[in-house]
């Protein structure tokens, strides 16, 4: 395996050491093992890191945290606002809404924490 390879593989088990999908008793695991001794070497893996370490921690606590109530009594007046057809088979069309309104709810909750 070439340097380089080497470099990928490392870096690609770098971003899942930080996301802790990867056993983290060094002892236990030669793969945290080899990803630390090449972050002691390589500035550039340290720097994404050290990035995916601030994005993970933002998720987590994005979805920790529920939106503000104004945000949600805003969303469901405008959601309310929304002319309805009554139609046979519109059950899809609500759980599409359902599934739009929480996106759209855990981005706005997002955004608001950045």
């Amino acid at each position: 395996m070439s340097e380089a390879e080497r470099h990928g593989e490392l870096h690609d088990l770098a971003v899942l050491y930080t996301l802790g999908a990867l056993e983290t008793n060094l002892a236990d695991c030669a793969e945290a093992r080899a990803i630390e001794a090449h972050l002691h070497e390589c500035e550039e893996c340290r720097a994404e890191v050290a990035f995916a370490q601030v994005g993970t921690a933002m998720v987590a606590r994005s979805a920790a945290e529920a939106p503000p109530a104004e945000l949600k009594q805003r969303l469901l007046a405008a959601v309310a606002r929304i002319p309805q057809r009554r139609k046979r088979g519109s059950a899809a069309r609500w759980i599409a809404l359902a599934v739009a309104v929480a996106a759209l709810l855990a981005l706005m909750a997002l955004l608001l924490r950045v």
